[in-house]
């Protein structure tokens, strides 16, 4: 879902749309593509705002993703311009929250998690899960994973997901792909089918390319 944070948006559509109104009478054989025209700026102006699913898109290129819990019918992840504060974002889904919480900025992958009941909404921050991230089509944080995220990875069951947790908490973080060789029973050549999924810093599309396009 894209939040769009804008009072003007959608404005630019309508107006170039306007323009292409006001021309005057179109030209002999022109009518055909003035139809097309306006269907085409039409179907912009209808679904421009919900298109946008990957950040690096041109309607979004720096959004980042806030996830909602506990909201019933407003949960959900959505994409929001990077910089905005809860108190802006939350109302921009018609969700008024007391206290101050003015503060920071929203990072992305924040997760918002409200308690039931409170009037008004009160919310805890946090992170959402690595398998959410992942779903998304983000690198998965080998440094944070649970067994329940792990066994997501291809090749990795839950017998080795619990191994590279127990690994984890024996011997540190993971400073690297190639450091789950630490863990009894992955060998270098089973690296290969984890590689552009998982990372242990920069977290990148799952490919490997990251917002600057490397």
């Amino acid at each position: 879902m894209y939040l769009d944070m804008s009072e003007e948006s959608g404005q630019e559509v309508k107006d170039q749309g306007g323009e292409g109104h006001s021309k005057g009478p179109f030209p002999n054989g022109a009518l055909f593509l003035a139809v097309a025209l306006a269907v085409f700026l039409l179907l912009v102006e209808l679904f421009g705002g919900k298109r946008a699913q990957d950040p690096r898109d041109g309607l979004c290129e720096h959004c980042i993703h806030i996830q909602v819990r506990g909201l019933s019918d407003k949960d959900g992840v959505y994409l929001a311009p990077r910089g905005v504060s809860p108190r802006e974002f939350l109302e921009r889904l018609g969700v008024k929250i007391g206290g101050d919480v003015d503060g920071f900025v929203l990072e992305d992958f924040t997760s918002l998690e409200f308690s039931e009941g409170g009037s008004p909404p009160r919310f805890s921050r946090g992170t959402m899960r690595e398998r959410e991230i992942y779903l998304l089509g983000y690198t998965m944080d080998l440094n944070r994973a649970t067994t329940r995220d792990l066994v997501l990875l291809p090749g990795v069951g839950p017998a080795l997901a619990r191994k590279i947790v127990r690994e984890r908490a024996r011997g540190g973080p993971f400073e690297s792909l190639e450091d789950l060789q630490r863990v009894r029973g992955i060998r270098k050549s089973s690296l290969a089918s984890l590689e552009g999924l998982v990372t242990v810093g920069e977290r990148k599309p799952l490919g490997g390319i990251g917002e600057d396009g490397r």
